[in-house]
């Protein structure tokens, strides 16, 4: 992020081919967990140009149904997960779940507990302190509540952590990693953002208001907006709709990223460079099928 505009970079992505749905799971230690069209999972360095893809998890999608992902590290086995969540919908409405881990260390698919808070909301799961996290919704009475749901890496079991206090008045949310730490971004149409950190995971009292951001007409008009990055002197990049904004909250500025030799892109996600192994000791690398 700095005061020139960037270029944009081709990566020969595996199973890459024009008509191809690529959905970007997560990042995680400098692994990426990529999902092609709706059966192919891949873990892929982008350093390395390494990647696997991994077996079948017997998954298949048809009418009425859903998949979320997530990928993280599981910091007790010193192994990588991908966990897959199919949601299933059933007369009256209501949603059943069936979900499954891939374990790299053994690279294998298992069942475990269903998801048993509501259903998952964003696309994958959020990766913070050996959990993986998700934005739910679920029905209280007659009304709807929103939850962030976690799943320990380690033990597998489901958990709650208790939203920050945003405040009074209607307010969109979500949930994001801001350098390691869980974070909440509460927007108030037309008025203003805050962002909120937990900073000792697990510890409802450390959520703070790091602080906020203002409305910017024809900035803020987008439904999708996403916390990508908080620099070392404060600055934050945002993703509001189509476009990657800077913004500076001591001053209220903001400022357009340009990125030139790119046509159109739908999403951003931060990665940092490894050389980690996509494949599990003595796993032989699959042919891109």
């Amino acid at each position: 992020m700095n005061d020139q505009s960037d270029t944009a970079v081709d990566l020969d992505y595996p199973l890459r081919a024009p008509h191809n749905s690529v959905w970007i799971v997560g990042s995680c230690n400098g692994l990426v967990c990529i999902a092609i069209e709706e059966d192919a999972v891949f873990l892929w360095n982008p350093t390395t140009r390494k990647s696997n893809r991994l077996p079948d998890s017997g998954v298949r999608m048809r009418y009425g149904c859903f998949i979320i992902y997530g990928f993280g590290y599981d910091l007790c086995s010193d192994d990588y997960k991908v966990v897959v969540i199919f949601c299933v919908l059933r007369s009256g409405g209501s949603y059943e779940t069936e979900v499954k881990v891939y374990s790299l260390r053994t690279d294998t698919w298992r069942r475990i507990g269903d998801f048993c808070h509501g259903i998952p909301l964003n696309d994958s799961g959020r990766y913070a302190s050996g959990s993986l996290h998700w934005s739910a919704s679920g029905v209280q009475g007659s009304s709807y509540s929103w939850d962030i749901v976690s799943l320990d890496l380690a033990n597998e079991v489901y958990g709650k952590v208790v939203l920050p206090n945003c405040g009074e008045g209607r307010f969109d949310s979500t949930l994001e990693i801001l350098r390691g730490c869980l974070c909440v971004l509460c927007n108030f149409p037309g008025t203003r953002s805050d962002i909120w950190v937990m900073k000792e995971y697990g510890q409802t009292e450390s959520w703070t208001k790091l602080f906020s951001i203002p409305h910017i007409t024809n900035l803020w008009d987008y439904e999708h907006s996403t916390l990508l990055y908080l620099s070392r002197n404060g600055e934050v990049l945002l993703q509001l709709g189509p476009q990657l904004v800077l913004c500076n909250p001591r001053d209220g500025t903001f400022k357009n990223i340009v990125i030139h030799n790119l046509l159109a892109w739908l999403e951003a996600h931060i990665y940092v460079e490894s050389l980690v192994s996509p494949n599990a000791g003595n796993v032989i690398q699959r042919e891109h099928q």
